[in-house]
């Protein structure tokens, strides 16, 4: 389908249970959202309402270096770390 990486995340609203997200919130939104206050563009999948799932999609170009790669890291653990309050409804530490 192209070159370079790609990679995805299912979001999942309980991660024991797999349990997706209700049709109410859409969870790639609000990763996108806080993706770009960690200076990532991120991209984000949901089809009818979040029935079939939310996925985040992560496509960094195709000459990404380690640096590259860890700084992309770094801006997902604190994009995910900051959405899931939002998320998930639990406190902030």
């Amino acid at each position: 389908r192209g070159r370079g990486l790609l990679s995805a995340i299912e979001l999942v609203s309980d991660r024991d249970t797999a349990a997706k997200f209700g049709p109410d919130v859409d969870p790639g939104a609000v990763l996108v959202r806080h993706g770009m206050d960690h200076g990532l563009l991120l991209y984000s999948r949901r089809q009818n309402g979040g029935r079939f799932g939310d996925w985040l999609l992560i496509a960094p170009p195709l000459i990404t270096d380690e640096d590259t790669a860890g700084q992309l890291l770094d801006g997902l653990r604190a994009t995910l770390a900051a959405a899931a309050p939002e998320l998930l409804g639990t406190p902030t530490s």
